[in-house]
């Protein structure tokens, strides 16, 4: 059986989320990346633009095998790749290191399941040895992304680029919709966004940082449906 075409198949027979009112974003086939946080212009001139409140830019597609992401903020920042699928939301944390977070929806309210830095996870940190570290990620948790130096390098706010790449099987359950969160300190805007009109608990500055909230508020209606 042919898997990639098994997905495509799957995303596009997926039904809307009930009572959706956020924009819908096109995810291009496009070439595999080098996860490092360079961005080549080569690399990316073949994925769509996603608005970014407060940053310089959001790209996006897919190679097949992985939903691949370039994140430009106007400083240095922490990624919060926020990704709602099956009634969980489920929070990619990309700074000095990986780590992920789960939350399940209890009606009117989401419930931390799994927290940042669980028994079960292996965390992914610059000194550590960055390739090594990234693919043990994407190995176990089906992601990774370029891990930021806990010393700041001297040109700090230079090195302003997330790369990710993530599973297409993180999707498999049909459609979802994502928020992002960059957080970027010195800024005109701190916690730059995507969609440009976020308002709920994806903004939630220590869960940003990766500190471990137990109840939030996420309103993955109005976040960015994901389409391929």
């Amino acid at each position: 059986m042919d898997l990639k075409l098994t997905f495509a198949t799957l995303m596009m027979c997926s039904s809307p989320l009930i009572g959706f009112s956020g924009e819908t974003v096109n995810i291009p086939s496009g070439k595999p990346i080098t996860v490092d946080g360079v961005a080549d212009p080569n690399e990316w001139d073949d994925a769509a633009d996603i608005e970014f409140r407060g940053g310089d830019y959001i790209k996006i597609k897919q190679d097949g095998t992985y939903l691949l992401m370039a994140i430009k903020g106007e400083k240095l920042g922490i990624s919060s790749l926020a990704f709602h699928s099956d009634d969980e939301v489920r929070i990619f944390h990309a700074s000095s290191g990986l780590i992920t977070a789960v939350y399940k929806n209890q009606g009117d309210h989401w419930v931390q399941t799994e927290e940042f830095r669980s028994e079960g996870q292996i965390l992914a940190r610059a000194e550590d040895g960055d390739e090594a570290k990234m693919a043990k990620n994407l190995e176990l948790y089906g992601w990774c992304a370029n891990i930021l130096a806990i010393k700041p390098p001297a040109d700090f706010d230079e090195q302003n680029i997330t790369e990710f790449k993530i599973s297409l099987d993180h999707f498999e359950n049909g459609a979802s919709t994502m928020s992002v969160v960059f957080s970027q300190r010195t800024a005109e805007i701190r916690l730059a966004h995507a969609p440009i009109d976020l308002a709920d608990g994806s903004l939630n500055n220590p869960m940003v940082h990766g500190s471990n909230v137990e109840v939030l508020q996420f309103e993955p209606q109005t976040w960015l449906l994901l389409k391929w």
